[in-house]
């Protein structure tokens, strides 16, 4: 039997969770789109924001 080995703060195969801004951008990426528990949404640019915010 297989077991996972991954860490907590990281998927299956190994890719993080929750990732930096500065991380986010150095993959290409510009903009988050932010969600509500109630459904609504917004599409908002990144760039606000400092390199070490984290995404929740």
């Amino acid at each position: 039997m297989a077991a996972c080995l991954a860490l907590p703060d990281a998927t299956a195969d190994g890719r993080p969770l929750k990732i930096n801004f500065g991380q986010m951008r150095e993959m290409g990426l510009r903009g988050v789109l932010v969600y509500c528990h109630c459904g609504h949404h917004i599409a908002l640019d990144a760039d606000q924001w400092p390199d070490e915010v984290v995404g929740h």
